[in-house]
């Protein structure tokens, strides 16, 4: 879903930063702001297919579902109804295709 010069881009930057807290700068990167979550842009977005690719992630560190609390799925829930008319989809990879496995996200396209 990513162009070769995305791909060289993310793959270079994993090298380069291989410890690094995936979505720790979400403060400086913050396009909506909600109680327990928050949407910011990809660094490395999927170009083939989209021309905007921004990420749902919540503020406290979960790797799934099931890491999360009653709060934070409540307000997802309500946020999917907040955006359904702003994205064309809303992506969950599974764990055989995530680049980030220790914190939940959502990619949010507009194809």
């Amino acid at each position: 879903m990513r162009t070769a010069k995305m791909k060289k881009q993310k793959q270079k930057y994993y090298l380069q930063h291989p410890a690094r807290e995936h979505f720790s700068d979400w403060k400086e990167r913050c396009i909506q702001e909600f109680s327990y979550w928050v949407i910011i842009p990809n660094y490395f977005p999927y170009d083939l297919i989209a021309y905007t690719h921004h990420l749902l992630v919540p503020k406290r560190k979960c790797a799934d579902f099931e890491d999360m609390n009653k709060k934070e799925f409540k307000e997802l829930l309500k946020i999917r109804q907040k955006i359904i008319h702003k994205y064309d989809c809303m992506i969950e990879n599974f764990p055989s295709n995530k680049s980030v496995h220790t914190h939940f996200h959502l990619h949010l396209l507009l194809l």
